[in-house]
């Protein structure tokens, strides 16, 4: 079809060149693989008049043809008309000829020769054949009429559904344009801003687009709008009722998924189930493409309808097929769409008592964005969760029938056609979707730096936004309950302060006096990936590296800045491998975030040992050999940000430590119910010790550890119980807001 219709397009071009200046046609050029763009004007004044010409398949120039006007109504509704004429094909310029007919363009690139469209020469065929074809008897002809009301008919759908294709495909093209055109704006203020600052590369987040670029420069993203574009064309027009496919907002680069009629398996049943409850007997999915990197990146899938038993989403999320080391990017879409079906069929089990308690309608989400996130989490990072070993079948039958898989996709298609090859030839160097091309031998593959490295920046700048939402969301998913709800549950009418005789009910909480919906939270975050994640990612790294990679080590070290508050803070002593638990012992801990803590709070407070001593041996005066004011300028952003991840990880070591010294007397989010005090004057004791390890003596440092330990883990009533009798009772409150000032 290509080189048919640029062959087409340049005789038309020709012409235009020896055109004279009264023509209408004022450009015709090919966008994509199949759509033409057609400019028309009386004259140069007036507005110019778009049309856009889509071919329905290769098979030009018998391929059927959608005109379209975006920017003219009435124009369009014309071009649809005319469309019909052109269901089976015709030569671009016969259809040019038309199209200025129609519109009353007159023109001078009318070919006789093209001749006409393919409908009016069958019809014109049918004319001159019909005094021999009325031969047959009259009771055949009304034998043949229901056959063929109902050929009439399909070919009606089929007309339909293939205008509907072809509307899809201009406001995907649309679309692409509007973005790439953002795109290109966003590169050129960037450049302009560097330019203007004298930086030479622009600053801040408009790095993120100079990267952008050069991952552009590498992968060449209308290619990849053109294979998505064409797979997703392909699948809508061969309208298979098991799977509805759209793309999200017009970008073919997020694909909304729909899949339907399951049968002969317990997820077939929770499927008939919802049906029951809701209407809504489907599976709703949608795949995220990177742009840029596709097809060499593997896109990221997300469930977002129905819910499955845990931790089902996290593990399609992760599923070995859309992972970077096995990832095959010349797998078609739909095949991995029919093998993520295949994998849900068999291991999947809809949680059903859950849907029961939503309204009967599939607006309530299945999954909180915090539950996607941790989903995510575990795919991006491809760090296993902590729940693996209570889920071994459904892990199993994720990774049944992969490994060949993998290694398949390891292999270039040269060497899948050809398996007579030596085994020195047969050599893998670098995993698929690493970046690879052609080495000194044919058969062997090399590394691309560039591609490497584009495809882990994307990564990691991906998993940087999504540890930023994650610590976001800790704060309505895993925050402490709200005072008023608080100060409401206290009964304090029987008791008096100091008295033993009973248990002061604004003790430190159990785990069973949290919502419900915070403590799944909780035992949520305890069976993803988000603890070994961050365990893997800070435990062995030095402070160098935490500098080195600022932006990302400062996501991870906010997450667990909020770990550190709340009734979370109890996943500090989770054991980072095996099986998961909430009550991690003093032996574990050095596998658990609290360790890691530890190890962080050394190399951070020798680093500020280290600044103040250089800033103290630093004589006032300026040096006598000025280094450039950019350089200097560097150096200092250099050192603010280092000192500000110093700070940090000195911030989160305080927290953890009160939490510990709370833990050990039983206080505290983190405490084990067996070991929580029962009496005022135990609770007085644990109180004190806790002081007294920490050597509280000033109202700042009573901000730092006292409401870690009581405050923000449930009822503060013990507070309140002894606010007339403790000055650092006092002050704890006055901090946390619950005692005014005076």
């Amino acid at each position: 079809m290509a080189a048919k219709l640029r062959r087409d397009i340049e005789k038309l071009k020709s012409r235009l060149q020896a055109a004279p200046a009264s023509e209408t046609v004022r450009s015709v050029r090919l966008e994509g693989s199949g759509t033409v763009k057609l400019e028309l004007a009386h004259v140069r004044a007036q507005p110019v008049i778009q049309v856009a010409l889509i071919f329905a398949d290769t098979n030009y120039p018998e391929a059927a043809v959608l005109l379209l006007c975006d920017s003219n109504d009435s124009v369009n509704s014309q071009l649809e008309d005319l469309s019909d004429a052109f269901q089976d094909g015709a030569a671009l310029p016969a259809i040019v000829s038309a199209i200025c007919a129609r519109l009353d363009f007159p023109t001078c690139l009318a070919d006789s020769s093209a001749g006409q469209p393919a409908a009016e020469m069958d019809r014109e065929d049918e004319a001159e054949g019909s005094d021999i074809d009325h031969v047959s008897e009259g009771s055949e002809e009304e034998a043949e009429d229901t056959d063929d009301d109902a050929y009439d008919v399909a070919e009606r759908d089929d007309e339909d559904l293939l205008k509907v294709v072809f509307q899809k495909v201009s406001r995907w093209e649309l679309k692409e344009a509007a973005i790439t055109k953002a795109e290109d704006d966003e590169r050129v203020a960037a450049a302009a801003e560097a330019e203007a600052t004298g930086s030479g590369k622009p600053q801040g987040k408009l790095s993120m687009q100079e990267r952008l670029a050069q991952q552009r420069q590498i992968f060449h993203p209308r290619e990849a709008f053109s294979m998505l574009s064409r797979e997703l064309k392909d699948i809508l027009q061969q309208n298979d009722p098991m799977l509805e496919v759209d793309a999200v907002d017009n970008d073919v680069f997020h694909w909304d998924i729909h899949l339907y009629e399951f049968e002969g398996t317990n997820f077939a049943k929770g499927i008939q189930r919802l049906t029951t409850l809701h209407g809504c007997g489907f599976v709703h999915l949608r795949l995220h493409f990177k742009r840029g990197l596709h097809p060499f990146h593997p896109p990221t899938a997300e469930l977002l309808w129905p819910r499955c038993q845990r931790p089902f989403a996290g593990a399609l999320s992760s599923h070995p097929m859309i992972q970077l080391r096995s990832w095959d990017p010349w797998k078609p879409v739909k095949e991995l769409i029919l093998q993520l079906r295949v994998f849900m069929e068999a291991a999947a089990e809809v949680d059903v008592e859950h849907h029961a308690k939503l309204a009967a309608q599939a607006d309530d989400a299945a999954y909180s964005p915090f539950e996607c996130q941790l989903a995510q989490l575990e795919a991006l990072s491809q760090v296993p969760p902590l729940c693996v070993s209570q889920f071994p079948q459904l892990y199993s039958a994720r990774d049944a029938g992969v490994d060949q898989q993998r290694m398949e996709a390891l292999l270039p298609s040269s060497k899948r056609q050809k398996k007579d090859t030596t085994d020195a030839e047969k050599k893998t160097f670098w995993a698929a979707g690493t970046g690879y091309g052609a080495g000194s031998r044919a058969n062997t593959e090399t590394w691309d730096a560039k591609s490497s490295e584009a495809a882990q920046a994307a990564r990691d700048a991906e998993l940087q936004g999504l540890l930023d939402s994650i610590a976001a969301a800790f704060g309505s998913e895993l925050g402490s309950l709200e005072l008023e709800q608080q100060i409401q549950q206290l009964d304090l009418g029987p008791g008096k302060p100091g008295s033993s005789s009973r248990r002061s009910p604004g003790a430190t909480p159990s785990a069973s006096s949290l919502p419900g919906n915070v403590e799944a939270a909780i035992e949520t975050v305890a069976g993803s990936s988000l603890l070994p994640f961050l365990e893997r990612e800070l435990a062995k790294a030095s402070f160098t590296d935490l500098c080195a990679r600022g932006s990302f080590y400062k996501a991870c070290l906010d997450v667990m800045h909020k770990l550190c508050c709340g009734p979370a803070a109890k996943l500090l002593w989770v054991p980072c491998c095996g099986p998961s638990t909430l009550s991690g012992s003093s032996a574990e801990s050095r596998s658990a975030l609290f360790g890691v803590i530890g190890q962080l709070h050394k190399q951070a407070d020798q680093y500020l040992t280290v600044m103040q001593s250089a800033k103290a041996s630093t004589p006032d005066a300026p040096s006598s050999v000025s280094a450039p004011s950019d350089e200097i300028a560097a150096q200092k952003e250099e050192e603010e940000r280092s000192l500000a991840l110093a700070e940090l990880i000195m911030s989160i070591h305080h927290r953890s430590s009160a939490l510990a010294l709370a833990r050990a007397a039983g206080l505290g989010p983190a405490a084990t119910e067996a070991a929580r005090p029962r009496t005022r004057e135990e609770l007085d004791q644990a109180y004190e010790q806790i002081l007294g390890s920490m050597k509280v003596d000033s109202q700042k440092g009573i901000a730092a550890a006292a409401p870690l330990c009581f405050v923000s883990p449930g009822n503060p009533a013990w507070l309140l119980c002894c606010a007339g009798q403790s000055q650092c009772a006092r002050l704890t409150l006055r901090h946390t807001g619950l005692l005014a000032d005076g």
